[in-house]
């Protein structure tokens, strides 16, 4: 499986999430990787600043996009995003998603990333077609 971490607005707290993260699925030893994408925050913060939701939402939605090409089971959301930023962009991207606002502790991530891994398995069960034994 493969995980997209969206964020955070700069090198230093993105950094820190993917640290989090990867420590948790190193002691977890499933397999799941990481793809990682971080968003410049002067950029994000003006179209935050500046009430832009769409634009802010556009900026994500792209970078989104991306992950669910390189085949981004969910994507959790990193960062200091508004609110009316998350919930957009989680209407508008097919791949399911979880917001982690702050990363305050090792608990903060490890919570979101299983979460993103309980929606990845539902919506693998989902797509997947019932298969009838013969018999």
């Amino acid at each position: 499986m493969r995980i997209g971490l969206l964020g955070g607005t700069n090198w230093s707290e993105t950094l820190r999430y993917y640290r989090l993260a990867k420590g948790y699925l190193n002691r977890q030893g499933d397999g799941t990787r990481l793809l990682v994408e971080w968003v410049d925050d002067h950029e994000f913060e003006f179209l935050q600043v500046t009430v832009d939701w769409d634009a802010a939402c556009l900026l994500l939605q792209e970078r989104a996009e991306a992950m669910q090409q390189a085949e981004a089971a969910v994507i959790v959301l990193c960062g200091s995003l508004h609110p009316q930023v998350c919930d957009r962009l989680m209407r508008a991207v097919e791949v399911p998603m979880v917001c982690l606002r702050e990363a305050a502790s090792v608990e903060d991530v490890t919570g979101a990333l299983r979460q993103a891994q309980s929606l990845a398995q539902a919506a693998q069960r989902r797509v997947k077609p019932a298969v009838l034994s013969q018999g």
